[in-house]
């Protein structure tokens, strides 16, 4: 999904140094990137707007998954190797979820990072810290 391993870890990288000094609208600017929604637009409206609310909701948090053995979800979610939109997707820092996003199709993600904008962006381009992707699917069956 675009670039060699060293160049990933070099924009992750990147990433993290713009996030700690607040340039928002510089990360929008790396490759594969687009802003979605400005962080202005939901400040205003929404308040204090997470990663998780930005998925599933606002005042929705996500305690179902505790660590990346424990996938008996209560909210229906099994884990799939091949996304499909709108597909979840969770990013694991050791054993633990740190981020999610929804998969927008073509090896990109559609995520809120920290206090930052709503950004389209290659899988891989996360923060550093974020940790590696796993891909979930709601089971069909739940929702009835």
């Amino acid at each position: 999904m675009g670039g060699s391993e060293f160049e990933q870890e070099f924009i992750r990288e990147q990433i993290d140094d713009l996030l700690d000094k607040y340039k928002f609208d510089e990360i929008a600017e790396l490759p594969g990137f687009e802003k979605v929604d400005d962080r202005k637009n939901w400040m205003e409206e929404k308040g204090y707007y997470t990663c998780t609310s930005h998925v599933f909701g606002k005042g929705k948090y996500v305690t179902w998954i505790k660590k990346d053995d424990d996938f008996d979800h209560p909210d229906g979610y099994f884990e799939i190797d091949s996304p499909e939109k709108d597909d979840i997707v969770f990013y694991f820092n050791d054993k633990y979820p740190s981020h999610v996003g929804k998969f927008a199709g073509e090896g990109k993600v559609e995520s809120k990072f920290g206090i930052g904008h709503i950004y389209k962006h290659p899988v891989m381009s996360v923060p550093t810290y974020y940790g590696k992707p796993r891909y979930f699917r709601k089971n069909i069956k739940e929702l009835k």
